[in-house]
């Protein structure tokens, strides 16, 4: 089969019939759009001297880890949950239109039983603080964290927007199920 080769003039220059050229053109514009998607700029600034840069594990990883600029002990407070707020040094600049979700990182979940308490984490656009993660202990021992340890995960999430408006009644849709008993409904 002959290769497939476009112009300057984007037209092709072997021999297919239109139809295959057109498919074959689909194709490339689709694997073309696919790969020149925007790639959004998550800005930071750095609100402390020993804030560390996010990193990925690889380039294809989804999230980016963040670090603690400090020492923490999570179980410090006492009681069944054991928690600390542990801060980044970092102040983000999220595009207009999205969020930053906060997730736990695998790895200290699955070998410390650590993990963020309001997983995922939101952060909004308009949040002008600095990034700080909610990190507890699901152990009944104490946890230190240092400095310079990677804490959690960030992703960037485009916001769907929508409305809320109150219904009445009539407007419920009527769904065959008994699925009205809360948590749990669906079964442990």
């Amino acid at each position: 089969m002959d290769p497939l080769i476009i112009d300057n003039e984007s037209k092709y220059t072997r021999g297919y019939a239109s139809i295959h050229l057109d498919t074959k053109l689909q194709r490339v514009a689709n694997i073309v759009a696919r790969s020149c998607a925007p790639v959004h700029t998550l800005g930071l600034y750095r609100l402390s001297p020993d804030a560390i840069m996010p990193t990925r594990a690889t380039k294809h990883s989804a999230c980016w880890d963040v670090y603690s600029i400090e020492d923490a002990r999570l179980g410090e407070t006492g009681g069944q949950w054991r928690f600390a707020p542990v801060r980044t040094g970092w102040r983000l600049m999220i595009p207009e239109g999205f969020r930053i979700d906060v997730r736990a990182r695998s790895g200290l979940a699955a070998k410390q039983g650590v993990t963020v308490l309001n997983a995922p984490g939101t952060i909004d656009h308009d949040y002008e603080g600095e990034l700080m993660i909610i990190l507890g202990s699901l152990n009944k021992f104490k946890i230190d964290i240092k400095k310079g340890d990677r804490i959690a995960q960030i992703a960037l999430e485009r916001v769907q927007e929508f409305t809320v408006e109150e219904i009445d009644e009539a407007d419920l849709p009527v769904i065959d199920s008994d699925r009205t008993g809360g948590l749990g409904s669906s079964g442990v």
